[in-house]
């Protein structure tokens, strides 16, 4: 998703007007939410989960071999803006990361063999998207439909879900594969609404 994001981010700001940490921010959410739809659109035309991923790797190693170069150049000039200046809003931002991580990690509670033993909030939900987690990464042939109501079509929100399953069947543990989505999309998002309101009102705080 990283690499991918690279070469999104350096198209969108091909003079290079954001700042180290937008694009630091920017380029795993956007790589990564580009890289999973990639293998979703893929993986619904061959009905083949598998297929799609593989899919997906093909297109972001063929990006990475034709613009190799771009990439040098990019990451090149990241490194040589990045500035380190502590100040109070990277305490605040500080203390958002540690409690959203804590947080994160007391939503779902699991076992010494990363099984999931209880919800903190909503047991019913918690099981649901385990539900589709697990048909995502078995269907075969792959389909987005129900996990609980065989041939009735999955209408509800799926993308982290999907991206869950992924990682599950590439081989991540269950907890990892479940907790990585929200915690890479969230966060991110978060920061990149912070940079929006920076941007927007011209203000560190």
């Amino acid at each position: 998703g990283l690499l991918l994001g690279s070469l999104i981010v350096s198209w969108l700001d091909p003079f290079g007007k954001l700042t180290w940490a937008e694009v630091t921010v920017l380029s795993p959410v956007a790589g990564s939410f580009t890289f999973v739809f990639l293998i979703l659109a893929a993986s619904i035309i061959f009905r083949d989960l598998r297929i799609g991923i593989f899919i997906g790797y093909g297109i972001v190693g063929i990006l990475g071999a034709i613009f190799w170069r771009r990439l040098f150049y990019f990451f090149k000039d990241l490194v040589g803006k990045i500035k380190l200046k502590l100040g109070l809003h990277h305490i605040f931002l500080g203390i958002f990361f540690v409690a959203y991580v804590g947080v994160l990690l007391q939503v779902m509670i699991w076992d010494s063999q990363g099984f999931p033993l209880s919800v903190l909030v909503g047991w019913g939900d918690g099981a649901y998207h385990l539900d589709i987690i697990k048909r995502l990464a078995t269907a075969e042939p792959f389909g987005l439909e129900q996990p609980i109501a065989t041939g009735q079509p999955l209408t509800y929100p799926l993308f982290l879900d999907f991206m869950s399953a992924v990682l599950l069947k590439i081989g991540a543990k269950i907890n990892v594969a479940w907790h990585l989505p929200v915690f890479l999309f969230g966060t991110g998002l978060f920061l990149l609404l912070w940079f929006l309101g920076q941007r927007i009102f011209n203000s560190k705080l």
